[in-house]
C-alpha cells in the first residue's frame, strides 16, 4: 500500500476501465440478442483501443492477440451480420453450420456464463439421488429446469408440452 505509483495507477484504471463491469453484467444476462451482445463487446474493444499511453497500448495489443486466436468470435460476428441483414452471403461461414442452424443463433451468448448455468442445472438434475428417472421424466425435468427463468406465457407453453 506504500507504493508511490499506486494512487496514479488506480486513477488511470478508474478513468479508462470503469465501464467494463457494467458491460460484463450486460453480457452475462440471458435472452440478449446476439447483435446487442456483439455491439456491446465492440464498444469495449473500441474504448480499450482509445486508452492512451504505454499501458493502454499493451492492453490493446493483448486484447487484439486474444481476439485473433478466438475464431469463434469472428464466426459469431458473421452470423450476426447475416441475422441483421447486413450480409447476405454465407460463403465464408464455417462448414459445420448450415443455413437452418443460423436462426438459432439469434440469442447466442458471447460469454460462457450461460454454459456454466446449464452445467449447474444438469448437475442438479443428474444428481446421484435421481437415478430412477425414466427418459420421459428426465426430458420433462430438463425442460422445466432450463426454462425456469421464463415469463408466465412461456411457463404455460411448457406445461402444455409436459401434458
Amino acid at each position: 500500500m506504500q507504493e508511490p505509483t499506486l494512487e496514479g495507477n488506480l486513477i488511470f484504471i478508474k478513468t479508462h476501465f470503469s465501464f467494463i463491469p457494467n458491460k460484463i453484467t450486460f453480457l452475462e444476462k440471458q435472452e440478449v440478442l446476439l447483435a446487442d451482445s456483439i455491439s456491446s463487446f465492440d464498444e469495449i474493444v473500441k474504448k480499450i483501443s482509445e486508452t492512451p499511453g504505454s499501458i493502454g497500448k499493451s492492453i490493446n495489443t493483448k486484447l487484439n492477440t486474444i481476439l485473433k486466436k478466438n475464431t469463434a468470435y469472428g464466426l459469431l460476428k458473421n452470423i450476426k451480420d447475416i441475422i441483421s441483414g447486413t450480409c447476405e452471403s454465407i460463403s465464408n461461414m464455417d462448414q459445420n453450420i448450415t443455413v437452418t442452424d443460423i436462426p438459432y443463433f439469434k440469442y447466442a451468448p458471447v460469454s460462457s456464463v450461460d454454459v456454466e448455468r446449464s452445467f449447474s442445472t444438469y448437475k442438479t438434475v443428474l444428481a446421484d439421488n435421481r437415478r430412477r428417472f425414466t427418459f420421459e421424466n428426465l426430458k420433462k425435468t430438463l425442460i422445466v429446469q432450463c426454462n425456469s427463468h421464463c415469463n408466465g406465457k412461456s411457463i404455460e407453453k411448457i406445461n402444455l408440452l409436459i401434458k
